[in-house]
């Protein structure tokens, strides 16, 4: 059975930076919808770091996910 995979892309809100693990949107997203969270949030990033972050690592994600 194939699993959709729902990519976080963002600032330290994304990251989780300050929450406990169980409390972080990426956590509360798996345990609601039982889908894969990849979160690629990292403090101080910006529009222009998510939009390289996603032209850098999107299409490697979606190869990796297919198996």
């Amino acid at each position: 059975m194939n699993k959709s995979n729902i990519l976080i892309v963002g600032d330290s809100f994304a990251q989780g930076a300050c929450v406990p693990e169980e409390s972080t949107i990426t956590n509360q997203l798996e345990e609601s919808t039982k889908q894969n969270v990849i979160n690629i949030g990292t403090a101080s990033n910006g529009p222009y770091e998510y939009k390289a972050i996603i032209k850098l690592m999107l299409e490697k994600i979606i190869k990796n996910s297919k198996t």
